[in-house]
């Protein structure tokens, strides 16, 4: 008679009928009686009106033995407390007044756990907070002991947040309760085929449809009740290489918040039955490194977050629908939405100067994208997506020109690394916003200049890609790269892309030359971006007509931010003409325009004047053979005088910058006097 107490047991439960006395056994178990193994009967532990309780505590431990411990009435509460991270294992049925797991892990491997209540609809099976009640056997009743529906189901089945509650071998669980409180995580984890729980052929009181967390994991089909709308309210993880299927009748929904998880051990894909069109999760979470995949259109109201993994779209287009836009989180290099083909992420924007992501990429390497609006548009929605070699540069070859000169990129050669698309929908209009873009990988080609392209309009036929925005310096290693682009405005559809053996073409920044000691000692600086080397040859001329090398430097792009220098000490008697011949990564020949240096003692003279064909401004290019003055005269057609300007000449080559701006149009000359003469006159057209 336990009465009104608790008693705590650290060790067996075992039974047995005859003597009355109580015994202690060798083992430490629990006795009544001591004669045979048959059940105890429901007279031998009674309490005061089922108040009292068994409480079970202590370490990892066989609580009741096969045959040892009987199915029978017990007019007491029970508890199960191991201590934390320890696991009592039942082998036999186990009923009691009330059941309790409260801590640690209780394992059953018996068809029967009955919450009796001495009453239908009075017992309670309560999971508390941080522990878990497993049940391995083929078959599991969770209800009372009777036989009609009206008396079989207890009260209350309680799985409290944090607690779980875990089928991992039962094909086809009933349970009997008249409510049903599954705040925790309930858990289908046999290595076969699972039907999920229902209140049975002749149970009573009400079927388990409402889950917070809801688990299917290990192997087999999971299959839901028929006739029965499965709930998910919090989250519905897929885990190992489980399935679901549905039941005749039968329906996964999703409640406020609810949210569906990929967390298998190996690679998954969505379907219907867990990703519903109608009713499905607001929230999705990719937690497999395996990778998931998209298996048709799907749009979700919440959060896209990723835990591990990377989430592959194929052909389908993946929504989500709130302008948050912290909307999508977690993402990095190794977890990020795959967009080769036509698939697309497209996101909700609001009319707000937000910050929205779009982590896409290809199979291998994370190619994030962002749009800042610093100027609000209106509401609408962004897809991005990135191509591998889009099809669409290669009609009509679109040329793109940044420096005044030839065009720089011919597109038919460009893009077979791919290119990023980021579409607006026809609501999506104003504002202006900040592109920024990141790649990573030895083979990505973000790189450059002259990357970001807008292409507008987009309507046929193709027309030209043109540059938007201000340009800032792309960031990183061949492992990562950072381009920008601020101020845009129009939004359109645009692409980034390149090609990683297209480089820029090389761009004299300057050439000198000044005499010293008898020789000729010349300067010159290049701009060479993202060429892997480029051949730079100085070439040396008598009459600026014919020219022969006199030495060749090859230098990389890194090589080629510092300045360049050559020594002639062996000049030409007179005039010497210097120029450099310049060859890039693509075998691209380009000139600098001569400069000229005197070996001479004496003298000076007028190289040229560039342009010929003045608008404005123009430069003077004059040699000297030793530090003068000069005076320089220009004339009109007639010979008047309309412009005298002073210079200080020094030993080598001089270029004076000349603001003709004043000068009405027509033909002018220019003549140069110093102490030692005056030079020849050279003509110039002013526009």
């Amino acid at each position: 008679m336990i009465g009104v107490n608790t008693i705590e047991v650290n060790g067996k439960l075992r039974a047995y009928t005859g003597l009355a006395d109580i015994v202690a056994g060798v083992d430490g178990a629990f006795y009544s009686g001591q004669t045979s193994t048959a059940a105890v009967g429901s007279s031998s532990i009674s309490s005061t009106a089922g108040l009292g309780k068994m409480k079970f505590v202590g370490n990892t431990r066989v609580l009741t033995n096969t045959g040892e411990w009987g199915n029978n009435p017990r007019a007491w509460d029970a508890e199960f407390a191991p201590a934390a991270g320890q696991i009592l294992s039942i082998q036999t049925g186990f009923k009691a007044n009330s059941l309790t797991v409260s801590s640690g892990t209780v394992t059953s491997s018996s068809a029967d756990f009955r919450p009796d209540g001495n009453g239908a609809g009075l017992g309670t099976l309560t999971v508390k907070t941080g522990a878990t009640l497993q049940f391995s056997h083929t078959t599991v009743n969770i209800r009372r002991t009777g036989t009609a529906d009206a008396d079989s189901h207890f009260g209350t089945l309680t799985v409290e947040a944090g607690a779980i509650l875990d089928f991992s071998g039962s094909s086809d669980p009933e349970i009997g309760a008249a409510v049903f409180a599954f705040n925790g995580t309930v858990k289908y984890s046999g290595t076969g085929a699972q039907v999920l729980a229902a209140k049975g052929g002749n149970v009573g009181g009400a079927d388990p449809i409402v889950y917070t967390n809801l688990t299917l994991s290990n192997t087999g089909v999971k299959t839901t009740a028929a006739g029965l709308i499965t709930t998910v309210n919090g989250t519905l993880s897929m885990q190992g290489v489980a399935t679901a299927a549905l039941g005749a009748g039968s329906a996964i929904v999703y409640g406020v918040g609810g949210s569906l998880e990929y967390a298998g051990s190996a690679t998954q894909t969505s379907t219907s039955i867990e990703f519903p069109v109608v009713a499905g999760p607001v929230n999705l979470i990719i937690n497999n490194s395996n990778g998931v995949s998209l298996h048709a259109p799907r749009t979700i109201s919440g959060v896209l977050t990723f835990t591990t993994g990377k989430f592959t779209l194929g052909a389908n287009q993946f929504t989500i629908s709130n302008n948050v836009p912290a909307a999508i989180v977690g993402h990095n290099t190794n977890s990020y939405v795959v967009t080769n083909g036509t698939g697309t992420l497209q996101r909700a924007i609001a009319a707000t100067t937000n910050s929205y992501d779009f982590p896409v990429g290809n199979a291998d390497f994370y190619k994030l994208a962002n749009i800042t609006y610093t100027t609000a548009p209106t509401t609408g929605f962004l897809s991005a997506r990135w191509n591998v070699g889009y099809a669409g540069w290669f009609n009509g070859g679109p040329l793109v020109e940044l420096d005044g000169g030839a065009p720089d990129i011919n597109l038919n050669t460009v893009a077979y690394n791919g290119s990023w698309f980021i579409d607006p929908d026809i609501n999506l209009i104003g504002g202006f916003y900040t592109g920024t873009f990141t790649g990573n990988g030895d083979n990505v080609v973000i790189n450059y200049l002259q990357t970001v392209l807008v292409k507008r309009p987009t309507t046929p036929p193709m027309q030209p890609w043109v540059l938007d925005g201000t340009h800032v310096t792309t960031t990183g290693s061949n492992a990562l790269h950072i381009l920008q682009r601020t101020g845009m405005s129009g939004f359109s559809e645009f692409a980034i892309a390149g090609e990683l053996n297209v480089a820029l073409s090389v761009k004299l920044d300057y050439i000198n030359g000044f005499k010293q000691n008898g020789s000729h000692n010349l300067v010159w600086k290049v701009t060479c971006t993202n060429n892997p080397n480029v051949t730079m040859s100085l070439e040396r001329s008598a009459n600026n007509r014919t020219f022969t090398g006199i030495t060749t430097i090859t230098a990389d792009a890194l090589r080629c931010e510092q300045p360049f220098s050559f020594t002639d000490n062996s000049p030409l008697k007179g005039t010497n003409y210097y120029r450099l011949k310049m060859t890039d990564a693509n075998g691209k020949i380009s000139y600098s325009a001569a400069i000229a240096l005197l070996n001479a003692a004496s003298g000076f003279d007028i190289v040229g004047l560039l342009p010929t064909l003045v608008n404005n401004n123009a430069i003077l290019n004059v040699t000297a053979a030793q530090k003068t003055r000069m005076d320089v005269i220009v004339t009109d057609i007639a010979g008047k005088q309309v412009q005298k300007i002073g210079y200080n000449l020094i030993a080598g080559s001089n270029q004076f910058s000349m603001n003709l701006s004043g000068l009405a149009a027509g033909t002018y000359q220019i003549t140069g006097y110093t102490a030692e003469g005056r030079s020849k006159t050279i003509r110039f057209v002013k526009q």
